[in-house]
Parts: structure tokens; C-alpha cells; sequence
């Protein structure tokens, strides 16, 4: 209430209408009429637009876009930092898929194999991936101590990071052999996954 005056001589508000108006509803293009040029069908209580419902309709998203447009303003650089980080964790997750897949082309190969991973973490994610949702911890028969994760159901065996002087830092990723019973027993494949020192 109360946002413009109106001086019912001339038919006009006595300020200008601080929204812009919308091309579709010419007659809101005039900053100084009130009530869309129609004071007696119409009212403008707010002092801004006409209850016409599309008039209104249009106001009302003027008037939210006029309150929120410095807000929008505040955020957009923090979205396109949000927009980085989430196409850099893309560009990151892509990596991995990529690493993946050649894990598991080594694996279909059989032997032994290497495949380099730029990072530990991306060595850590692809080594997740490998085993899968239902891994189990793998203990080391003589000490009990765990020394990778195993997921009985596919056979497939991730061992913890090591290091040593031939192959630097690097995890086993297996896979292991069924037999005729149905067991689990040695490896079918080998991948050694290395990545740098960290």
C-alpha cells in the first residue's frame, strides 16, 4: 500500500512504476498510469499492477525477479564455482570409469597385468568399484590381519596398497578362479593397479 501516489485529476500516478512493464500487455509499458489506464473497472491497491490475472500474474514475477535479482547477483559467482568443482568431479569420475575399463579388459586378457592410475584415490575408487557393494574384508589366513577386501559372490579380490622397490606403490585387483565344486580358488587374472607415491 501506498508505494506511488495518484492524482485522480490527471489519472496518472505521480511516480514513476519501478517495474518495467511486459511487452504482451502494452497499456504496462506506461510507467505512470494507474490501473492499466482503467481506474474505474480496475484498482491497483499495491500501487504497482492492475488484479487484470495475467497482468497480475506478470507483476507479481516482475516484482520476485526485482527482490531476488541482487540475490541472484550475490550467488552466480558461487555457483560457477559449483559449476567448476562439478564438471572437474565429472572430468574426475570420467577418469575413473576409464580406469576401469581397462582394469577389467586386463582382467578379461588373464595373467598379469598393469594398469596406471594418476592418484591413490583414483587407484582407491577403481579398487572399490572392482569388488563391488557386497565386499567382505580379506584376512590373512596366517595373522588374521585384513589385507583387502574380497566379494565372494563374483570372485573378484581387491588387496590394499603396498610398496615395493620393483613396481613403487601400487593394489593387487584379482580374479579369482571357480572350480568345478564351485569354489573359489586361485587367480584367473591379475591386474596391478600403480599410481604414485603419496
Amino acid at each position: 500500500m501506498r508505494a506511488r501516489w495518484y492524482d485522480p485529476a490527471t489519472g496518472r500516478l505521480l511516480t514513476r512504476d519501478p517495474l518495467r512493464g511486459e511487452p504482451q500487455a502494452p497499456t504496462s509499458l506506461n510507467a505512470y498510469l494507474y490501473a492499466n489506464a482503467n481506474p474505474i473497472r480496475l484498482t491497483d491497491p499495491s500501487g504497482y499492477c492492475a488484479p487484470n490475472p495475467i497482468i497480475a500474474f506478470l507483476c507479481q514475477i516482475a516484482q520476485l525477479a526485482q527482490r531476488i535479482g541482487p540475490a541472484i547477483q550475490r550467488l552466480l559467482p558461487w555457483a560457477q564455482r559449483a559449476e567448476s568443482a562439478a564438471e572437474r568431479l565429472s572430468a574426475a569420475e570420467a577418469q575413473v570409469l576409464t580406469r576401469l575399463a581397462e582394469v577389467e579388459n586386463a582382467a578379461a586378457l588373464g595373467g598379469s597385468r598393469v594398469v596406471q592410475a594418476a592418484s591413490r584415490t583414483e587407484a582407491d575408487e577403481v579398487a572399490a568399484r572392482w569388488v563391488g557393494e557386497n565386499a567382505v574384508p580379506l584376512l590373512e589366513r596366517e595373522t588374521g590381519r585384513a589385507v583387502g577386501m574380497v566379494n565372494w559372490a563374483t570372485g573378484r579380490v581387491a588387496r590394499f596398497a603396498e610398496y615395493d622397490q620393483r613396481s613403487g606403490w601400487h593394489m593387487n585387483l584379482e580374479q579369482l578362479r571357480e572350480d568345478a565344486a564351485g569354489w573359489w580358488s586361485g587367480s584367473s587374472a591379475n591386474v596391478h593397479v600403480t599410481f604414485p607415491g603419496w
